[in-house]
């Protein structure tokens, strides 16, 4: 056996606290090396195993005894673990040789063994690869001559090993401190020459590389080399290496989180947790599992994150780890005290007392802080008040001084609430807004797709702000904070100053038929609206929660085929049955969830998509419920209005309010003209553009052909992992800038679509109005001529452009919102993928009026909070449209038509501004002159005017 093992510092492998025991451990095992007591070696390798059980020397020992033993299936068994834990080392490849050629394998005994060389890097070794040999044979009474020869040919075919094994192991020096390495392209070049084990061991080289790489934070290229590590044909299904494998996914994981990518997380997190079943870990499965709960609880899968902390607490007492039984703990505490069982919030305090007692225990201050924030709260409600705040306060100051911006916004914005409870609304704005800054701070340094995501996050903090300014009647501080929390990187985008503007300001750029109407969602069905005119600034505020609960347990309860014996048996708003259990909440307000609010959202748009007539009265009667929530409590102030301007949040964006019905049956479009907004400072800069008159009137596009429709919707993709690999590489794709995204839409079942006959209608009756129009159809209407125009700056010079295709929105992918295109040889020739995405938009210069996307969806996207929708809109505004019209929901083709051909009318003979033509247009086929066919609210109220409304 090899006296002299090089230990590798690998990431994962904890700082234990008992090294002199395992240095102990090492001189027995050498010394019963040098006795040839196998005996002892064994149960010295045994210990080892047990103290450090993701060390690979304990591992190997085994192994070695295994084969003194003649026990071949063990040896094989842990010499596997071995490579596993530690891949690039000579004494793995050695010991793997004697497995084999015990085996009866010479060929692969012969192969390891050559390997095991090219890896030494000290001298001697051929003598004491010898003694192992001779050893074994005595053992075994196996004749090992052969083994022997191969060590000695071994030995001669590596003259220069310890040089290069020595480079190899200069570099991990050199990425230990985040440095390149001089010696790497040597490193390559040599085990390049060494057969598949030398390949395999390039691919091992580089993820070590990426992992030093992640450590030092240079995060894109340490996580791009990682998945080319998990990706390489040598890696995947390799049993020898599924133990880096999980270490690898432990690295995704980990980025996907500090992004708030939930979804990505979860996913790697349980590859992770797959690579690693059968392995003994002191910590790597711990913390998979802790990644796997946080991705959990940001998906709010509340019976899942019940399971996996359970298993994460039995495992981590198991394992005697403090740190992540407090971890699991505070995740169950968390989860119990936001429950609506009361049995359940009791246990909630037990859950969070013990794991901040594990903390202060373990005198770990990150963890201290990280409990608090639950901590406090669970205090708070004990009414524990001073303790919660002194528990608050302290973890806000570790925080700090630890630099975690986003733990110490989070414990903030915790007071914030606690002092809003209690009515102290001086310390609950003083808090929030700490908060807010210190969000804002971390904002400073992220990228988009970072802002993105941390906005979402810190978006309750704006909520608690609105909700004090709300109860303490303060209109301007209001109006303020809703627009600092509306469209902010599109605000920065246009190079507009965020938040500059006030009511003032608003009321200077308002006509006297104008009124602006700021919404924002409280709790579930709870709004709050800053309601300005031209001469006015008011609060409203609307709470209907008996209505809400008579729609939950009535349509709701009915399209959910709740038994009606249990729903004549609910009399009272603020009982239901969760889980067989009858429940009685602690009031009405908790009676009705973010998941109902969701529901009744969800419903409303199917009803509309639908439009069926024998479900005309459930959407009236949805309609009436959102006009009753959002519009009756501003009547008064509209009254006389004849425009509206109206910028939402969240589901908001997803409903057009025009189609909302009042008490007399009319709808809100019937009195009003509807115009959207991102935000009053985004609205401030759309009014501030100045194009020219002599531009051309219309530029439009439609009746594209494509290829034949792909029939399966999920293109090529065989599973999760392929799914969010393809969205990785496509995000990466966007980030940097490459247009042709052929390969990821085709594997995501982008292909083909029908051919839409109404489109080249639509633009041949548009050409029938304006004489003048461009119209490019067929062939013409592609990627690549639309790109040319642009360079050209034909473009530009269009009052309006219409594109009339399929179009398509993703929420799970925010990237892949766009439209389709001509798909020809031509195009694929010119290396286009015949879709026109949101980032090339954006990159287009526009000086259009209104921009057109006659398709289905286009006013979808993802909602992010702080943002609204990030998409189609988003992406014209910035490269040059006033206003869009784009769509809510797959559109009918006819429909599409006759609003659009209508539409221009208005804007082109009539000279209508963008809103005013749109109502109109709508009106004339509510009236039914255009045919009865077109009077349904599913037919005119999809498309929807974002912008100057000019």
């Amino acid at each position: 056996m090899k006296k002299k093992i090089l230990l590798l510092v690998l990431l994962f492998v904890s700082l234990i606290s008992n090294a002199q025991d395992i240095n102990a451990l090492y001189k027995k095992a050498g010394k019963a090396v040098s006795l040839k007591n196998v005996t002892e070696l064994k149960a010295t390798a045994n210990s080892l195993i047990k103290i450090a059980p993701e060390n690979y020397v304990g591992y190997l020992y085994l192994a070695f005894t295994s084969c003194l033993e003649n026990n071949i299936s063990s040896a094989k068994k842990n010499i596997e673990t071995a490579f596993n834990l530690n891949y690039l080392d000579a004494s793995t490849f050695a010991i793997a040789s004697y497995t084999s050629f015990l085996e009866g394998n010479l060929e692969e005994s012969k192969k390891q063994m050559d390997f095991s060389y090219a890896l030494v890097s000290y001298k001697n070794a051929l003598n004491i690869t010898l003694d192992d040999i001779n050893w074994i044979e005595k053992a075994t009474g196996k004749n090992c001559s052969q083994l022997k020869e191969f060590a000695k040919n071994a030995s001669k075919n590596n003259p220069n090993n310890i040089t290069n094994a020595q480079k190899l192991y200069a570099c991990f020096t050199d990425w230990q401190k985040g440095n390149a390495s001089k010696n790497e392209k040597d490193v390559l070049s040599y085990l390049s020459k060494k057969g598949n084990y030398g390949k395999t061991a390039i691919a091992v080289f580089k993820f070590l590389k990426a992992a030093f790489f992640y450590n030092n934070h240079k995060i894109d290229e340490a996580v791009t080399n990682i998945h080319q590590f998990i990706e390489n044909s040598l890696v995947k299904n390799n049993p020898n290496l599924r133990y880096q494998v999980a270490k690898a996914y432990n690295y995704l994981s980990d980025n996907s989180a500090l992004i708030f990518d939930h979804k990505n997380t979860l996913n790697e997190a349980n590859n992770g947790l797959e690579n690693v079943q059968g392995f003994i870990t002191k910590d790597l499965e711990l913390i998979l599992l802790n990644t796997k709960l946080k991705a959990l609880v940001g998906l709010n899968k509340r019976d899942e994150i019940i399971s996996v902390a359970n298993q994460l607490l039995e495992k981590a007492k198991n394992k005697k780890n403090s740190s992540f039984e407090a971890m699991a703990n505070n995740t169950l505490g968390q989860l119990y005290a936001n429950s609506v069982l009361p049995a359940e919030r009791n246990k909630a305090f037990n859950y969070l007392q013990k794991a901040y007692n594990l903390a202060i225990k373990l005198n770990d201050k990150r963890l201290i802080s990280d409990v608090s924030s639950n901590y406090s709260i669970a205090l708070w409600q004990q009414n524990k008040k001073p303790e919660a705040i002194e528990i608050a306060t302290k973890g806000i100051k570790i925080k700090k001084d630890l630099k975690d911006i986003n733990g110490a916004q989070l414990l903030a914005n915790n007071m914030g609430y606690m002092h809003y409870i209690a009515k102290d609304y001086n310390n609950a704005i003083k808090m929030f807004s700490e908060a807010i800054s210190l969000s804002e701070k971390h904002l400073e340094s992220a990228n988009p797709e970072m802002q993105l995501a941390l906005m979402n996050e810190y978006s309750s903090a704006y909520s608690g702000l609105i909700m004090t300014y709300k109860d303490t009647q303060n209109v301007e501080a209001l109006f303020k904070i809703q627009d600092a929390n509306r469209g902010r990187l599109l605000s920065k985008k246009l190079h507009q100053q965020a938040f500059s503007k006030n009511i003032i300001d608003v009321q200077n750029q308002l006509k006297e038929e104008d009124v602006l109407v700021y919404y924002s969602l409280l709790s579930p069905g709870e709004m709050v609206a800053t309601v300005i005119t031209k001469d006015k600034a008011t609060i409203k505020y609307n709470f209907p929660i008996d209505s809400w609960l008579k729609i939950k347990k009535g349509i709701i309860g009915f399209v959910q085929k709740k038994p009606s014996s249990i729903n004549n048996y609910l009399i009272k708003l603020d009982e239901d049955i969760i889980d067989k259990q009858l429940i009685r909440f602690k009031d009405k307000k908790q009676a009705f969830s973010t998941d109902d609010f969701s529901l009744f959202t969800s419903f409303t748009r199917e009803l509309m998509e639908a439009s069926e007539a024998k479900q005309i009265t459930f959407l009236n009667n949805f309609l009436k419920q959102w006009y009753s929530f959002l519009i009756e409590p501003i009547e008064s102030e509209i009254l006389g209005k004849k425009n509206i301007i109206i910028s939402g949040e969240k589901e908001l964006n997803y409903l057009p309010f025009e189609a909302f019905i009042n008490s007399k049956n009319q709808f809100l479009l019937q009195s009003h003209n509807v115009t959207y907004i991102p935000s009053a400072t985004i609205w401030f800069k759309l009014n501030e553009r100045n194009y020219s008159n002599s531009r051309n009137d219309l530029l439009a596009f439609g009746g594209a052909t494509y290829n034949d429709p792909n029939t399966n919707s999920t293109g090529n993709l065989r599973n999760k992992t392929d799914y969010y690999s393809v969205k990785k590489e496509l995000t990466s794709k966007v980030k940097t800038n490459k247009n042709n995204l052929s390969k990821e839409l085709d594997a995501l079942g982008y292909g083909g679509a029908n051919y839409l006959p109404g489109t080249l209608r639509e633009v041949e009756n548009l050409q029938k109005i304006i004489p003048k129009a461009k119209v490019l159809v067929g062939n013409d209407m592609t990627e690549s001529n639309i790109k040319m125009m642009n360079n050209s700056g034909e473009l530009s010079n269009y009052k309006w452009v219409h594109i009339a295709t399929h179009g398509f929105a993703s929420d799970n992918i925010p990237e892949l919102s766009g439209v389709m295109l001509t798909q020809n040889n031509g195009e694929k020739i010119k290396g286009e993928d015949t879709f026109l995405l949101a980032h090339e938009i954006e990159k287009l210069t526009l000086n259009a009026d209104m921009v057109t996307l006659s398709a289905c969806q286009t006013a979808l996207g993802k909602i992010y909070g702080g943002e609204g929708i990030n998409g189609l809109n988003s992406s014209l505004l910035l490269a040059g449209a006033n206003n869009t019209l784009l769509s809510l929901w797959p559109v009918n083709d006819s429909g599409t038509m006759v609003l659009m051909t209508l539409v221009y009318q208005n804007m082109y003979l009539k000279n209508q501004t963008a809103s005013v033509a749109l109502s109109n247009a709508k009106r004339t086929m509510l009236s039914g002159k255009v045919g009865a066919g077109f009077k349904s609210v599913y037919m005119w109220a999809p498309f929807v005017l974002n912008g100057s409304g000019k």
